[in-house]
C-alpha cells in the first residue's frame, strides 16, 4: 500500500490518496542486470523493492550503508559517489522513497580499458608496418645507390 498526502498550494492537507500495488509487479521493474542494481528504499533506509527478492520481503534496513545514510539525512535530492569499488547514484522522489542505483567500477571502466588495449594494438600494427616499409624503402634506395657508384 502506498499513500501520499494531497495538499493545497498553502500546504494544508485536504485528503490522502492511496494505491494498492502487488509487489511482484513493481519488482519486475527493478530486476538486476549483470552489472547494475537498482532498488527503492523508504525515507528510513528500509528496502521497498530490491532485485534480491529476499531483501524486499524482509524489508532489509540499508541505513547502515555509508552512501544511503549520507543521502537520507540531508535535503539533497540527487547524489552520486564512488564507494568501495562501486558507483552509487540516488534520487529522492517527492513522495519520500529514494531510488538507488549501484554499478561496479569495473563495469564502468571496462569499455575504456578495451579502447585503450585496441589503440595499443593498432599502434603496434602501424609501427610494425612503418618499420617494414622504411626497411624496404632503404634497401631499394641503397641498392640503386650501389649501382650508381
Amino acid at each position: 500500500v502506498i499513500g501520499t498526502p494531497v495538499a493545497k498550494s498553502d500546504g494544508f492537507v485536504t485528503h490522502w490518496a492511496w494505491g494498492i500495488f502487488r509487489v511482484n509487479r513493481i519488482q519486475t521493474s527493478f530486476e538486476k542486470s549483470k552489472d547494475l542494481s537498482i532498488y527503492l528504499v523508504d525515507q528510513n533506509g528500509k528496502v521497498i523493492v530490491h532485485p534480491d527478492e529476499k531483501k524486499t520481503l524482509e524489508a532489509t534496513d540499508l541505513s547502515n550503508n555509508k552512501f544511503i545514510s549520507s543521502v537520507l539525512g540531508t535535503e539533497v535530492r540527487k547524489k552520486q559517489q564512488y564507494q568501495e569499488e562501486l558507483l552509487y547514484s540516488a534520487a529522492k522522489t517527492m513522495y519520500g522513497p529514494m531510488v538507488v542505483a549501484e554499478i561496479s567500477q569495473a563495469a564502468i571502466l571496462g569499455p575504456s580499458k578495451l579502447a585503450k588495449e585496441m589503440s595499443y594494438f593498432i599502434l603496434g600494427i602501424i609501427l610494425s608496418l612503418s618499420f617494414f616499409f622504411s626497411v624496404v624503402f632503404a634497401h631499394t634506395l641503397s641498392k640503386n645507390l650501389e649501382k650508381l657508384t
